[in-house]
């Protein structure tokens, strides 16, 4: 009897102890979800107290509305400009044609016939100025032509008579002689090393220098160096217009 009632002890202190370790766990539990709960409520008040949140003003100013005749002007104003942008737009390629034909005929491969035919088809507001340079110029000669046609330099025999008068000039005349000088403007060497250099600029200038004779016997070639050299300024102007953005 006295062992059944120790083990019934036993037995009864280890369900109790069981049941208070489950309890503890219990409680902890319990404990820590009151702290949780009271995390929320606490949480909660502050942000109920706090005041809503304000966001930045946007201040919208409404502007008076322009008067009808502002808003006509304005309206005109853009057409115009759209209508100008497309007509430089349309003239543009046609400048760079006119220009691509124009150093066709400097190199030889166009006529100058056929491109004054051009400009008469297909007018811009460079037509009536090129027309109107173009109208005394029959051709337009390349420098190979120029060269080939290059005329040698006029030797005439001089009769005793104007040997004599030159003589009686020379001495006359007290006048210092720059022999170099006269070698350069009497000579064609020169004005055949300039329009091989393509230097029209040079070929009038030397021309200019020659001697009434040499200038008479000159004359025929020189009016093609001029022809020359007025298709070139025409060239020049339009690629200079074209580089600034004017049409």
């Amino acid at each position: 009897m006295t062992e059944n009632k120790k083990t019934s002890k036993i037995s009864f202190w280890k369900r109790f102890s069981q049941i208070l370790k489950s309890s503890k766990r219990v409680l902890i539990y319990f404990f820590l979800f009151i702290l949780f709960l009271l995390s929320i409520v606490v949480l909660w008040e502050k942000y109920s107290k706090d005041k809503t949140l304000k966001f930045p003003q946007v201040q919208v100013k409404i502007e008076n509305s322009k008067p009808h005749t502002e808003i006509a002007k304005t309206v005109e104003g853009e057409k115009k400009t759209i209508e100008v942008t497309q007509k430089n737009t349309h003239e543009s390629p046609q400048q760079l044609i006119t220009i691509q034909l124009l150093e066709g005929v400097l190199e030889g491969w166009i006529p100058l016939s056929t491109f004054k035919t051009y400009l008469q088809k297909h007018p811009s507001g460079e037509t009536p100025y090129l027309l109107l340079e173009l109208s005394t110029i029959s051709n337009c000669p390349t420098y190979a032509e120029l060269q080939s046609s290059l005329p040698s330099a006029s030797v005439k025999s001089k009769s005793l008579w104007e040997r004599l008068k030159s003589r009686l000039k020379s001495l006359i005349q007290i006048k210092k002689i720059d022999k170099e000088k006269v070698s350069e403007t009497s000579s064609p060497k020169k004005i055949e090393k300039a329009i091989y250099e393509k230097n029209v600029s040079e070929v009038l200038n030397l021309f200019d220098k020659l001697p009434e004779d040499e200038k008479i016997h000159f004359s025929p070639w020189m009016k093609k160096v001029q022809e020359r050299l007025k298709v070139e300024i025409l060239y020049k102007h339009l690629l200079i217009k074209l580089a600034q953005g004017q049409t």
